[in-house]
């Protein structure tokens, strides 16, 4: 995964730890990145927020190139709601197009589907 020039900015680490999220900004911001997901990989994606927040206390999740709007709301519901029970801090976020996903992490991201703890603003600050 290129990571651009984010680590300019951040303290910036590559599936790492024992969580093993996708990146993971300042040592404390797990981010998970998914690119047009099959249920499956939304099922492991519910499974992999849940397990970083236990360890940081925080997920963040983005997906991008999504072909199935359909499958995206279904599991968009499933993330709010098993959040929700579990009260739990996670976002969702909800990118177009693949190729200019790592910039938009780098600013603050233009469409938060979930923007239930304000996470990408803390971020977008630090």
């Amino acid at each position: 995964m290129d990571s651009y020039d984010l680590e300019k900015y951040f303290d910036l680490e590559e599936e790492t730890g024992e969580s093993n999220p996708d990146i993971l900004i300042n040592k404390k911001y797990p981010i998970e990145v998914k690119k047009d997901p099959t249920q499956s990989e939304y099922d492991r994606l519910l499974g992999q927020m849940i397990r970083h927040n236990k360890i940081f206390g925080s997920a963040i999740a983005v997906v991008a190139s999504i072909s199935s709007e359909d499958r995206f709301k279904k599991f968009q519901k499933l993330f709010i709601e098993v959040h929700t029970k579990l009260g739990m801090t996670a976002e969702l976020i909800k990118n177009r197009y693949w190729s200019n996903l790592l910039p938009r992490v780098k600013r603050r991201p233009k469409k938060v589907v979930f923007p239930c703890t304000g996470l990408t603003q803390k971020l977008a600050k630090v």
